[in-house]
């Protein structure tokens, strides 16, 4: 972690002057306290008198620039080109024909998609219930076997208690 904590971050979050057991300096007086810098607080010096200083702009208060308006004597060009609103209209229109395309190759991958879904669901439920039937099959002949059931019996057994595909 680094050890540097930002001053200004200090007064406003609240930390105060100790940050895991360091003793930070008070960075107060560097903080200005007033609502700006009036030209009496400036320090002069007789060895920097010759010097101006350039007014730097600020970035903040500097207006938008708007845009321009069109020129009321130019005119669009005529013909088709003029009425579509020229390349722009044009690739407007070749755009919204690709989207269009676009949209039509999701289609089919999602409905190949979803054909593919259900051929496994349906596969797998058939496979299921398969596997179910023997498993009854298995214990229903087993439990025949143990109780001297008759084959009657146990076929009814399993007519009532086995899944349908």
């Amino acid at each position: 972690m680094n050890s540097f904590v930002n001053p200004l971050l200090m007064g406003i979050r609240g930390i105060g002057n100790m940050v895991r057991g360091v003793e930070m300096p008070d960075f107060s007086q560097y903080m200005p306290t007033g609502t700006g810098m009036d030209s009496s607080s400036v320090p002069t010096s007789t060895a920097l008198s010759g010097i101006t200083a350039r007014p730097v702009p600020n970035p903040l208060n500097v207006a938008p620039k708007t845009p321009e308006a069109p020129d009321p004597d130019s005119t669009a060009p005529e013909g088709l080109w003029g009425k579509m609103g020229g390349m722009d209209g044009a690739m407007s229109l070749l755009s919204g024909l690709g989207g269009i395309w676009g949209a039509a190759k999701s289609y089919g991958i999602m409905k190949d998609s979803l054909a593919l879904n259900r051929r496994a669901f349906e596969t797998n439920l058939r496979n299921q219930t398969q596997s179910y039937n023997t498993a009854l099959e298995d214990r229903a002949a087993g439990r025949a076997s143990y109780n001297g059931t008759s084959q009657a019996e146990t076929q009814a057994y399993l007519a009532r208690h086995s899944l349908r595909n």
